[in-house]
């Protein structure tokens, strides 16, 4: 009994980060710019690629072909419950437009 319980919590949560996340597979070519990086990674082409700080400074002003699956995170925008019970607003940490992530890029150097 506790196993399946147990297995209906698992796929509650499971069915609930899937609704939260859209993926699609691209590729594209572009120049890196050392200059658009965060914490989380590059700015390319509407895409916060997931690259390392030491791979990036190797790259930068380099020609590469990047292809990845992109996860679609909601922003606050998009989310509706962004009101208490008095109506005000819940500041939250994260993004409030929808962003577009590449997690696991495969990085291809052109030229």
């Amino acid at each position: 009994m506790k196993n399946i319980i147990f297995i209906i919590i698992i796929f509650a949560v499971n069915l609930n980060f899937a609704q939260n996340k859209k993926t699609e597979k691209v590729s594209f070519e572009t120049i890196i710019d050392l200059s658009k990086a965060t914490k989380d990674g590059v700015y390319i082409n509407g895409y916060v690629v997931n690259i390392s700080y030491s791979d990036l400074v190797k790259l930068n002003k380099k020609k590469v072909k990047i292809t990845g699956i992109v996860t679609i995170e909601k922003g606050f925008d998009e989310i509706q419950e962004n009101k208490n019970s008095r109506k005000e607003k819940i500041i939250r940490q994260g993004r409030q437009k929808e962003t577009k992530h590449i997690e696991k890029p495969k990085i291809e150097i052109l030229n």
